[in-house]
């Protein structure tokens, strides 16, 4: 059975993971609301897997003697917060800034979100834990970006 804290962190893994590619799936409705190409819309992804490659271990270093207790809630409050930014971007580059922060802090979720899994289960149950953290991501991708894609054409790319 999995301990309600990994249920949790994967539910999170699953919504972090959905974030990170959600955009190209959107990049039309993007470009047409902030009158740029599809291509500059784009640029959504790439400043997002920027921030969660180089941005996170950064902080992640800085933050090392924090303990998870405050990182976990930390980056996703932080994440919430970018992703609101994101939704209410008047122009480009105010899209791209809240996409770099939400990438940092999503990067920052999970490395921590997989050593919190890990770190909380017995050790002979340790990789169920991270397989756990680990699958919900992918399903994330697999499956939560073709819903959010559905969601923006129903509502729009903005509450999606």
């Amino acid at each position: 059975m999995i301990e309600r804290r990994v249920a949790f962190l994967a539910l999170a893994a699953f919504a972090v993971a959905s974030d990170g590619t959600l955009a190209a799936a959107l990049l039309r409705q993007i470009a047409s609301t902030l009158s740029v190409s599809p291509a500059a819309a784009g640029q959504g992804v790439t400043v997002y897997a920027a921030g969660y490659a180089v941005g996170a271990p950064l902080i992640i270093r800085a933050a090392r003697r924090a303990p998870q207790e405050r990182l976990i809630p930390g980056a996703l409050g932080v994440f919430a917060l970018s992703n609101a930014a994101t939704a209410a971007a008047p122009s480009l580059a105010a899209l791209l800034g809240a996409r770099i922060a939400a990438g940092t802090c999503a990067g920052v979720f999970t490395a921590v979100a997989a050593a919190a899994a890990a770190g909380s289960a017995a050790p002979s149950h340790r990789g169920r834990a991270l397989a756990v953290i680990v699958g919900a991501s992918s399903a994330g991708t697999a499956l939560g970006v073709p819903l959010g894609a559905f969601a923006g054409g129903a509502i729009g790319w903005r509450p999606a």
